[in-house]
């Protein structure tokens, strides 16, 4: 049977919506599932628009080099992707930005990414300037650096953040002019794709989603972002619960641009954002529509909203584990009506806390030995969806890679002994 929500399903129909019941009830059949042993339903999955403004930094073999000095003020668009540029790139303060288009699929933004960050690679290559691209989170200036540095430079490039949880505007306590840190943010957009169902999400329930984000999305991540200075780059910008609102939905700006390491930690984080975000669209349909409480509502219930800020705020491994812990079995249960959509599924959830524990004992070059452009430039030849997917997606990249050196790793050595002895 088809698990894909029913056509029959209009925003703003009651009656239509009590239907939402009898949908969840049939995918749990045709999965084979008991609706008695489970805490959620799967979920059921509505359109996000994806979108990110990362930032990364410019060096050259002795210091950093700022933007000023090689991205023009109108910024740059490189590269061409479906007969057009996939995006801009521009200044950020010291920093660069990437602003790739808007898209509906994680591949199709991915792809606008790689490209480029591989034109913008070329260019300088070409330009003999001895210029190469750094994907650091933080980066530390010394006194000689900061002297040297561009007014421009010397400011934060980005405005303040809102934050749910202190219900004001972040507050930014140092002063850039003498502050020796500048970290690089990886937020991301989350459209209503013209959605009247996804503007009252994001409008009337701010708060639900951006907690939610916390939850599935920010306190997930820091298991895989374990670069120690978040810490630091979390006194200035990054904090828990913060956010803006944009005409066209909701930017997160909580992670680091860790994610820019390779596609595979883009699918995982932007997997995430987004089905937080159907999270926070599933509450919004019980509650607005059929006027009964969310089984979705257990996810919040389930975890210290404390707990979630420190983990976040503190890049507190062990913490922001044992809150994972908390929502691990819903996020499998959601995950059963499409695996390939969400991140985290019964498929791979215990490859993925294998995948976290190698990288909080070894960090991210346990996994992905390449540099970062290394996986990109690949990236960028795969235009077909089902090749990106297949070949490169997280999903795939966790059952494969991951779940088969998590196996191979517990195997005994006589079990290893005659695998590689198998005729072929």
């Amino acid at each position: 049977m088809s698990t894909h929500n029913p056509s029959y399903m209009k925003y703003g129909n009651t009656q239509q919506y009590r239907m939402l019941n009898e949908w969840y009830e049939e995918i749990i059949r045709s999965l084979g599932l008991d609706s008695s042993t489970i805490s959620v339903p799967p979920l059921y999955s509505i359109g996000v628009r994806l979108g990110c403004d990362p930032e990364f930094f410019l060096k050259n073999k002795k210091t950093i080099v700022e933007s000023i000095n090689i991205i023009p003020p109108e910024g740059l668009e490189l590269g061409v992707y479906g007969g057009t540029p996939p995006g801009k790139i521009i200044r950020d303060g010291l920093q660069v930005e990437l602003n790739p288009l808007p898209k509906v699929c994680r591949e199709q933004i991915a792809v606008e990414v790689a490209i480029s960050l591989d034109a913008l690679h070329h260019k300088l290559i070409k330009d003999n300037s001895g210029v190469s691209l750094s994907f650091n989170g933080v980066i530390s200036l010394s006194e000689k650096e900061m002297k040297n540095l561009h007014d421009e430079s010397k400011k934060f490039g980005c405005a303040p953040s809102n934050n749910i949880y202190t219900k004001e505007q972040s507050k930014i306590t140092v002063n850039p002019e003498n502050y020796s840190y500048r970290s690089a943010g990886g937020h991301i957009h989350l459209g209503h794709c013209d959605s009247e169902l996804m503007r009252d999400v994001f409008n009337k329930n701010t708060e639900i989603v951006i907690e939610l984000l916390d939850i599935i999305c920010g306190n997930t991540c820091v298991l895989v972002d374990r670069d120690p200075m978040q810490q630091e780059r979390r006194k200035v910008y990054g904090k828990a619960g913060e956010y803006r609102l944009p005409p066209h939905g909701i930017e997160y700006r909580t992670l680091s641009n860790f994610w820019l390491n390779n596609y595979q930690l883009f699918g995982l984080a932007f997997g995430l954002a987004r089905q937080a975000v159907e999270v926070a669209a599933n509450i919004h349909l019980y509650e607005y529509q059929l006027k009964t409480k969310s089984p979705y509502r257990i996810i919040l219930e389930s975890i210290n909203r404390d707990d979630i800020i420190s983990a976040i705020n503190n890049n507190d491994y062990k913490l922001a584990k044992r809150n994972f812990d908390k929502i691990k079995k819903y996020l499998v249960e959601m995950s059963a009506s499409n695996t390939d959509r969400y991140p985290l599924s019964k498929m791979n959830i215990e490859a993925f806390e294998y995948f976290a524990e190698k990288i909080n004992d070894y960090g991210l070059k346990y996994w992905f030995k390449e540099s970062p452009l290394t996986y990109w430039s690949r990236l960028k030849n795969y235009g077909v969806r089902n090749e990106i997917y297949e070949t490169f997606g997280w999903e795939a990249f966790s059952v494969d890679n991951v779940k088969e050196r998590m196996i191979h790793e517990n195997l005994s050595f006589g079990d290893k002994l005659s695998r590689l002895i198998q005729p072929f």
